[in-house]
């Protein structure tokens, strides 16, 4: 798989929603709210994997990429490596604004708080 590097406001979800937990449990602001304070790096959170469509690239990791984009839009991301793959599974694709946007499911943990 070839990698590239992108801005995260440049790749669109493939889920009309997601979990505010991975698999692990863990909440993705505490995700966040680690990298805003130095605990964790960018680069400790796996490529997301990504296909172009219609010349528009979607990513099969909306989670990590919910992320990126909340990092890219305080500042602190400019640019992420992806993979691409020439297919993402049919049964993640449920967005109905064709991506441009994600409900998250669950309450996710304040990463602007001072705590």
């Amino acid at each position: 798989m070839q990698s590239v590097c992108i801005r995260p406001s440049d790749i669109r979800y493939t889920q009309e929603s997601i979990s505010c937990r991975f698999q692990n449990g863990q909440n993705i602001g505490t995700v966040i709210k680690e990298i805003m304070n130095g605990e964790c790096k960018l680069s400790d959170i796996p490529e997301i994997k990504v296909m172009v469509k219609d010349g528009v690239y979607y990513s099969a990791d909306n989670r990590r990429l919910y992320i990126f984009k909340i990092l890219e839009a305080k500042g602190l991301c400019s640019n992420i490596s992806v993979k691409l793959v020439k297919k993402i599974y049919q049964g993640r694709w449920t967005t109905k604004t064709d991506g441009l946007d994600v409900r998250v499911r669950g309450q996710v943990i304040d990463f602007d708080s001072e705590e």
